[in-house]
């Protein structure tokens, strides 16, 4: 025999008949008919199991992925939360600026709470990095807050003294022209 078949040689089953080997032949042609029914109805039995634990599998990842979507949903509302806190303390301070008042002064204090308590909250959601940068910005608000407080109590102080000057301007332009 050759390594390679004669070109008039047509089908696999002349090849194997001369090179004698069954590698072409079917090895399910020995097996039984009860054993390839058993065979195939467990085939049939394992296909859905196999499909289950597949199904189980994509439903766990999804599950994994939709609890890391909520947590990063929770982070961002809670981020809305502090920017709506900081732009409304933000306003209160503009207004106090517009006209020097204690309920003024209240409504931008009660802002700032507020702010620390919206950044106290949500420091629970973020961790490493994120939660220090929260600190520290919880710390500037805190500070700004005593410093707000100084600056009402010196502007109280302002305004005393300037209705005290009011007062005694008037006093004197009277007592100048009678």
């Amino acid at each position: 025999l050759t390594s390679s078949p004669p070109p008039f040689l047509k089908t696999l089953n002349e090849i194997s008949q001369i090179w004698g080997t069954t590698m072409l032949k079917n090895p399910f042609d020995k097996l039984s008919i009860r054993t390839k029914l058993f065979g195939s109805f467990g085939l049939i039995l394992m296909a859905p199991a196999v499909v289950a634990s597949l199904a189980i599998l994509g439903l766990n990842r999804v599950a994994s992925i939709f609890t890391d979507y909520r947590g990063a949903a929770r982070q961002s509302l809670a981020v809305n939360d502090v920017t709506k806190a900081f732009t409304e303390a933000r306003l209160r301070v503009m207004q106090y600026r517009l006209g020097f008042s204690s309920e003024r002064a209240q409504q931008v204090r009660g802002a700032i709470e507020e702010l620390v308590a919206k950044e106290e909250r949500i420091s629970e959601l973020f961790t490493g990095a994120e939660k220090d940068e929260l600190i520290r910005l919880k710390t500037i608000a805190g500070e700004y807050g005593v410093k707000f407080d100084e600056f009402s109590a010196v502007q109280g102080e302002i305004t005393q003294i300037t209705a005290g000057l009011y007062e005694d301007g008037l006093a004197a332009s009277k007592a100048l022209t009678s």
